[in-house]
Formats: structure tokens, sequence, C-alpha cells
């Protein structure tokens, strides 16, 4: 039976590795395989633990939880002017997960790249260790000019649904989103009582005829996260403790390492992680993958009949442009621009609270804009409320003040909501990742892209 060989605990790596297993057939994945610091993962465990006893983390651990061990905490100005600036680069997204910067650590040192920024990882379960748990599907118009049907989809959008076992609900984002999964009565619970978001979205709900016919689609977040179970069932259920943005400390997000650890237990799929790939020889019966120990620089190989590439975009890129013969010079980035927007809400004021977090900080609400209503293709925009992640420093120093100043301040931001709106690849700037070797023989990654796209001005447009 043929071996198939997987780089990458990504997304896209165990996705590809789970539908395989299913089928029964071998796969081996590899990768670097970075995982937190054993400090993080006790750190977590505290956390959990008071959580589950209904105690606050104590004020030491979210000083750790937030800043890591040995780390200056960013000024509040550093904070807004991160999340508020009109583009958004890698360094702005290293946030740190319960604490540590597992995430992207070794990245600069094995992925060397210059020019334009890309979040790259080398962790076990990749980017997904950050991301922000939103799973959508693509709309019937994004494939109108692709060479197979939506219902040829469907039934791989059904299995990932398995899979990430989502929180959704069936609502306005209907129609724009194709809904796939189950719907428990776990997913109809409140995510966020009292926020302004979970009032916008009851005026959207009453609202969700009206605007299908301007071309909105509108509804509740759906989300890649265990929602709070009745009883004890799931250790892992979201507890509300609004620490979303600053890593689950109960796993309550999705992880490509969470399903990882869940293949490990299929008889036809093994992993190796220390596995750095540098590139691969093929012949008519099999292929070669090379690279190192990236504990010890030990060479390394391993032969597969079928070889997948599922190491993010860059380090796919540049372990396949060193196997070609010649070496592949150059290719397209594709991206989508990403927009941070604050809004002022009207009449949408949240509940009062003694402390100024949110008991849900992901995204809460979504809206689809139809092609042709702000842009010649559609905008997604997801909602958050606003929370203490978005105040840096602040978020300590409020703790520290009187309840008497402190409320004033929280007051003050309660009305707010932040969006983050996202174009389309078409509408986004362009970008173009090239192979290049310096004087001493070294390889480099070059990422150029484009200064000015059309999306800023549909950002005024969408806006107004």
């Amino acid at each position: 039976m043929a071996k198939i060989g997987i780089v990458g605990s990504g997304p896209s790596g165990i996705a590809a590795a789970w539908s395989l297993t299913q089928k029964g057939l071998p796969v081996e994945l590899v990768d670097v395989g970075n995982i937190p610091e054993p400090w993080s993962m006790e750190l977590a465990s505290r956390i959990t633990n008071r959580l589950h006893a209904s105690k606050p983390p104590v004020p030491e651990d979210m000083v750790l939880l937030r800043n890591g061990p040995n780390h200056t905490p960013p000024s509040l100005w550093q904070s807004f002017t991160t999340l508020l600036k009109s583009d958004i680069s890698a360094e702005k997204v290293q946030k740190r997960i319960v604490g540590s910067s597992f995430v992207f650590n070794n990245v600069e040192q094995f992925i060397p790249t210059t020019g334009a920024s890309v979040p790259m990882s080398l962790a076990s379960g990749g980017l997904s260790n950050l991301w922000g748990a939103a799973c959508y599907s693509l709309t019937q118009k994004d494939i109108n000019e692709w060479p197979f049907s939506y219902s040829d989809l469907s039934p791989y959008y059904e299995q990932a649904a398995q899979l990430l076992k989502l929180w959704q609900i069936k609502d306005g984002l209907h129609n724009a989103y194709p809904l796939f999964g189950k719907i428990t009565d776990e997913c109809k619970k409140s995510r966020n009582p009292g926020s302004p978001l979970e009032r916008l979205l009851l005026h959207w709900q009453a609202q969700t005829v009206p605007l299908k016919k301007l071309g909105v689609a509108a509804g509740k977040s759906r989300l890649a996260v265990i929602p709070p179970a009745n009883g004890a069932k799931d250790q892992s259920a979201c507890l509300r403790c609004g620490l979303c943005f600053y890593g689950c400390p109960a796993g309550a997000i999705f992880s490509s390492a969470r399903a990882l650890a869940t293949l490990k237990y299929s008889g036809s799929f093994h992993s190796q992680s220390g596995f750095l790939a540098s590139h691969f020889v093929e012949t008519d019966s099999e292929v070669t993958l090379h690279g190192t120990d990236s504990a010890t620089g030990q060479n390394l190989t391993k032969r597969f009949d079928t070889l997948l590439l599922a190491g993010g975009p860059v380090s796919s890129f540049k372990i396949a442009a060193q196997s070609l013969q010649p070496p592949q010079q150059s290719a397209p980035v594709i991206d989508n621009d990403l927009y941070i927007v604050p809004f002022l809400t009207k009449n949408l004021q949240a509940a009062k609270t003694k402390k100024f977090r949110s008991s849900f900080s992901l995204s809460e609400a979504a809206m689809y804009l139809d092609p042709g209503l702000v842009a010649s293709k559609g905008v997604h925009i997801q909602f958050y409320t606003f929370n203490e992640f978005f105040l840096g420093s602040l978020a300590t120093a409020l703790e520290k003040l009187p309840d008497s100043w402190a409320n004033i301040i929280r007051s003050s931001f309660s009305r707010l909501i932040i969006g983050f709106i996202y174009f389309h690849s078409d509408e986004s700037r362009q970008g173009k990742i090239s192979l290049k070797t310096d004087s001493n023989t070294k390889t480099n990654i070059h990422i150029a892209a484009t200064e000015e796209a059309p999306s800023k001005m549909l950002l005024k447009t969408t806006l107004q």
C-alpha cells in the first residue's frame, strides 16, 4: 500500500492526514513541532483549575499570561497603533499564547526572509495555535468560475465541520455562507451575555429579510470552539473567562495540535517532530524527502510514494523551489487585506461590570456584503466586543486603581466594538515570493508586495 508523507502539522496537513487515515491509508507527518514550554502548560493548568472552581486567576498569573517571563508589556500607545493601523504585518499578530512565544520560535533562524512580513510558524499545529477560530465556507459566488460545483465541495465541508465541531446556529448569515455540521443545544447559548454585540445580533435577527434585500447577510459568528458544557461533560469546554485573545487556557479553541494528538491513536498514522524539511528528490517510483534535525543539525531522510507539502505558503514554496531543476525563482503571493476599525455603537451599551473583561473575546458576530454592494467581490467583516486585550498595559493598571476611577475608564469603552474587515485577494495588495542566494550561498526568501491596493479606497466606501 502506498505510503504518503506530509510536511507540516497546520490545518492543511492535519486535514489531509485525517482524510487519508479515514480511508485506511498509511500516513507519516513530519514537522519541526515546537510546543509550549513546561511553565506555560503549568500556567494554563493553574488558571483552568481556578476557573473551574469559580475563582479568577491570581494577579501574578495574569501578568505572566499577558506578557510571559522577562518581557516588558506594550504601552497603551503601542497597543492602539498595533491594532488600529490600516494594515496588519506579521509582527503585529505575533501574540503570546498562554504567555509563550512558541508559535514563532526559530522562524527567523530556519526560514530567513527579507521584504514584506508574512506570519509563519514552526510549532506543532502551526498558526492554528493563535487563530480566532472563525470558520466560514466559500460562498456560491466565490466559485462561479471554478471548474467544479458547490455540491462537489459540500461533502468535504461537512467532514471539516465534523472535525472542527463548530459553535454555530442557523440565522441570517446562512444567506451567504451555507451551514455544515451539527447544531447542538449548547450552540444556542449566549457567548457574552450583556455585550453590545449580543444586542446587535437581536436587531439583525429581526431585520434578516430587509438586510438580505440590501445584499447583506449578518448573524452570529461561526467558531471552532467547544461551547460551555452542561455540568462536567467536557473539561475543555469554554468557561466564558474572556481570556480568548491570550490563548484559551482550557483548550476550548480548536488547534491542529489537538487533532494531531488524536491522530496518533490511528494505527495507520505516524509522526516525527524535529524534522526541518529542506528539499525532495523524485524518481519514477518514490520521493525522498531531505532535511535536518532541528535540534542537532544532523541530516535526515524519509522515503515516500507520495509527498504533500503543507508547511504554509512560504516554507512550502522554499522546499518546492529548491527541489525543482532548475530551481524555481518566483511565484505570486495571494492574500486578503485586513483592516481593523473601531465602531461606536448607539443604544447598545454593554451591561455594567466591575471588571473590564468580557466573558468572551473572540468574534461574536459576522457580516457579508454581496459583490457589487461596495466592491466587485464580497466583503467579510467580523465584530468583537472591545476588551482588555486592546488596552495593552492599561488593563493591568486599571486593576490597581480604585474601582470608582477604573469604572469611569471602563464605561467609556463599553460602547465600542471592533470590526475586522477582510477584502477579496483580487482587491488586495499583490505580492511575489522569490528564492535568492546570498554571497555566502545561503538561500533566503524575499517577499515583495505592492504598496497600494484597491482595498484602501473600498474601505472608505464600506465604512460610508
